[in-house]
């Protein structure tokens, strides 16, 4: 793992955070807002400490999002500014240390390998996104079914 791979995994684990910590405010922001689940009522003084949680882990989310949001932009620069392609970043010393070495040519493997790679995750991440868009759309609108009574 080199300097370019260490920021875009660090990127991922902070956008991971992100969402869990986003998705949990959210689950609590709905369980303030009701006051009876499967015949149980539910205490105010719970729903007040959920809703105080819930502002938290919404505050703490946007601000780590801001923090990734300037730490993928100073990735952008340095990756566009050739930052990253010195001898220390390309030659894997965070994961390999005393053992790091540095590719100097490739070979058309490799590049076959990386095409390989970068396709592959542009396929995976356009189909992750569509099913996304896929599970938004079935879920904001349902269609539902025709109530009709039947005696």
């Amino acid at each position: 793992m080199g300097c370019r791979s260490a920021s875009y995994t660090f990127y991922a684990v902070l956008s991971t955070i992100v969402w869990m910590l986003l998705l949990t405010s959210s689950i609590l922001t709905h369980y303030c807002s009701v006051r009876r689940y499967d015949g149980l009522i539910i205490s105010d003084r719970s729903r007040n400490v959920a809703r105080q949680f819930s502002i938290i882990l919404r505050r703490l989310g946007k601000v780590i999002a801001a923090f990734n949001t300037v730490l993928i932009v100073l990735a952008c620069m340095f990756q566009f500014s050739n930052f990253f392609d010195r001898c220390f970043c390309n030659s894997s010393v965070f994961s390999l240390r005393a053992h790091a070495y540095n590719v100097i040519a490739l070979v058309p493997s490799d590049i076959s390998a990386l095409r390989t790679a970068w396709v592959s995750g542009v396929c995976l991440a356009a189909t992750s996104a569509s099913i996304y868009f896929l599970a938004v759309a079935l879920l904001i609108n349902p269609t539902l079914p025709d109530n009709h009574d039947h005696d």
